[in-house]
């Protein structure tokens, strides 16, 4: 079905509306197009999560996974889908038309792009929930280093197709003794550039690679300190799902 055939149906408190999810915008309408076609239930959920690429969708369902095990309950069961928002400010761009529409829209995007600042700032005011880290961090440099040196050796030896091209990388830049080993001794601002050297490469750059990051973080979750502010935004995210209910991952 083509998205100009499809009219979705609101009604709240009462009033019933009807919106065209097409507007005027043709390459925004390829992307819900693609949406449509590939995760149809995200227009029947009240409750979107915009993920920035397919690394945080990765990462989006290894926490849906952690909410299963740990707590019993599926995003799906709080009204809660979760779409790739394709990169960048194209998932700005699908986020508001998500909430012009008449969706509860929340998203989660990478902190590295200032030229994004003033359309953050405007989904804001719009009543967007926007869950990201700290200033210039991406997923990668952001949750790599809350891990212990051998936790992040045993993530790195996830089959990523740009594991060769990562090893190497860290080998010439003295991080590694040699391939699959990383060197005993490293500081903050060292794990800190494996984590940038991984985004470079786009080690984790699949859905599976993002899974993969959220199983590391939330395997080793008791060893990671909830007063880190990437572990505050988690479990805002976790907050948000639950109807704003102070339940968390991180304890």
């Amino acid at each position: 079905m083509d998205i100009s055939q499809l009219i979705l149906l609101h009604s709240h408190e009462g009033i019933t509306s009807f919106k065209v999810i097409a507007n005027d915008d043709e390459k925004l309408n390829s992307r819900m197009q693609g949406m449509l076609r590939t995760i149809p239930d995200a227009f029947l959920t009240p409750r979107i999560l915009i993920c920035e690429g397919i690394t945080e969708v990765g990462f989006i369902r290894s926490l849906d996974e952690k909410l299963q095990v740990d707590d019993d309950y599926y995003m799906a069961s709080r009204g809660v889908s979760y779409v790739d928002g394709k990169g960048g400010a194209k998932a700005l761009d699908v986020a508001e038309r998500f909430f012009e529409l008449g969706f509860n829209v929340a998203l989660i995007v990478d902190n590295d792009r200032p030229e994004d600042r003033r359309k953050r700032e405007s989904l804001l005011s719009k009543g967007i929930h926007i869950f990201s880290w700290n200033e210039n961090k991406c997923i990668e440099t952001a949750l790599l280093p809350l891990l212990s040196k051998e936790a992040l050796n045993n993530l790195l030896l996830w089959d990523s197709e740009k594991k060769e091209a990562t090893w190497d990388e860290l080998i010439e830049q003295g991080y590694a003794t040699k391939k699959y080993l990383l060197r005993e001794e490293l500081n903050d601002k060292e794990l800190l550039n494996i984590a940038m050297i991984c985004n470079k490469k786009e080690f984790f750059k699949r859905v599976a690679g993002g899974e993969a990051l959220g199983r590391a973080i939330f395997d080793n979750c008791k060893n990671i300190s909830s007063d880190m502010e990437e572990i505050k935004t988690i479990n805002e995210i976790v907050k948000w799902i639950n109807y704003g209910k102070d339940t968390r991952i991180f304890k």
